[in-house]
């Protein structure tokens, strides 16, 4: 089937059709774009673009020049496109937007991946996503160790020691590898080199000597593939001086594992899969120095637990998984001087709301849908920064006159109700 040329006229109409016609952005297209009004650009064009399977070097021209459109606010979203020739993955790598989908390519020449690497993003470093690509030549991972903004190679699930050592010189923000099904030592030494973080969440399983090189990365490393960890493994990467990093894969951690989380310098720990604490983890996590420590994963969580965890001062605790507190528990939580996520908990009972209220920082409990008068009331005395409770769907005239009263930093309700607090 010939390609429609065509600008964003007609997009719609083909998603009902059995079979969609290709469809080329056009110089034309972009043209009329830029006179259109802001919303009509939004709406009519770049909701659209991934329709496009093709663009004309022209078009792709007009798109790199920031007096057509202004693009450093925008996601380009181009996987449709199934080709990029050389002089329109040029223009490409000029493009000043927040980010470029461009995973429909299966493959690229050296000289376009050479261009995209010059892609740098908008107001704030881009994201480049090149997840089509299957296989990574050592030419092409040359040419892309210039990029510095962050880079989606998902689709890539091997990849050879010269491909990683040409990658090692890449300085981009956040390399994300997430469809490597195996790594070599020599390839994570390589990887531990290049860029500030790293994604390789499709690996289940590292060896000591894996670890030990990856624990040489800067920035976030995220293995939430992994779904065992041995003691040697554990003690390289959470005693290395990473400064966030992600396990949510881990259900559970050896006591040996666990004492490595007593010298634990990551400013972010995320630990997500872990269902239950043992005593020897909780009494490791009362040492770990992380600011940011995430446990989503846990459904309960003992009042000796809450203690060990409130122990160092942290900057945010997540523990999104609990559905329900002990009043000691949430004494113990209260008193920490973390931010609290606790979106889990779906009621809240009146002493365990006051105990609550006595939090220093943000506190997230946007899983509740009610409250009591008592416990809005408790709540309406939080003196932390700012208070969620986004999820409440009603408020009686009581607990609205005890917001209105509100002494906290800020309160964050559904639109609804905080029309409603403001009105009363």
């Amino acid at each position: 089937m010939k390609a429609k040329h065509a600008g964003f006229v007609g997009v719609r109409e083909m998603e009902d059709k059995e079979k969609k016609p290709e469809l080329v952005l056009t110089k034309q297209a972009i043209e009329q774009v830029s006179k259109m009004h802001w919303k009509q650009q939004i709406t009519q064009f770049y909701d659209q673009l991934a329709y496009y399977t093709e663009i004309e070097d022209d078009a792709a021209k007009l798109l790199s020049d920031e007096s057509i459109l202004d693009l450093k606010d925008h996601f380009l979203n181009f996987s449709g496109l199934k080709f990029l020739s050389d002089p329109a993955s040029e223009h490409f790598g000029r493009i000043r937007a927040a980010g470029i989908d461009l995973s429909g390519l299966e493959i690229i020449s050296d000289r376009s991946a050479a261009s995209l690497s010059r892609y740098v993003g908008g107001y704030i470093p881009g994201h480049l996503s090149l997840s089509g690509l299957k296989f990574l030549s050592d030419s092409v991972a040359e040419n892309l160790s210039a990029f510095s903004a962050s880079l989606s190679l998902d689709g890539i699930t091997s990849l050879s020691d010269s491909a990683a050592q040409r990658l090692s010189n890449c300085r981009s923000d956040h390399l994300y590898l997430n469809g490597l099904l195996s790594l070599s030592d020599v390839a994570a030494e390589s990887l531990s080199k290049c860029g500030r973080s790293l994604s390789l969440n499709a690996l289940t399983s590292i060896s000591d000597s894996t670890a030990a090189s990856l624990s040489n990365c800067q920035g976030v490393l995220s293995l939430n593939g992994l779904t065992s960890l041995s003691d040697g493994a554990a003690e390289s990467l959470l005693t290395s001086a990473i400064n966030h990093q992600y396990f949510d894969g881990l259900t559970s951690i050896s006591d040996a594992a666990a004492a490595s989380l007593s010298r634990c310098r990551a400013y972010g720990l995320s630990l997500n899969g872990l269902k239950n604490l043992s005593d020897a983890t909780t009494r490791s996590l009362s040492q770990c120095e992380s600011e940011f420590l995430y446990l989503d994963g846990l459904t309960s969580l003992s009042d000796s637990a809450a203690e060990n965890l409130t122990k160092p001062e942290r900057f945010h605790l997540s523990l999104n998984g609990l559905s329900n507190l002990s009043p000691l528990a949430a004494e113990n939580l209260a008193k920490c001087g973390a931010s609290l996520s606790l979106n889990g908990l779906n009621c809240l009972s009146d002493d365990i709301a006051a105990s609550l209220s006595m939090c220093k920082e943000d506190l997230w409990l946007n899983g509740l849908k009610n409250l009591s008068d008592d416990a809005a009331e408790s709540l309406s005395k939080f003196k932390g920064h700012m208070l969620q409770l986004r999820g409440l769907t009603s408020l009686c005239d009581t607990a609205v006159e005890s917001f209105r009263n509100f002494r906290g930093g800020g309160v964050c309700l559904s639109p609804l109700l905080e029309k409603r607090v403001q009105n009363s």
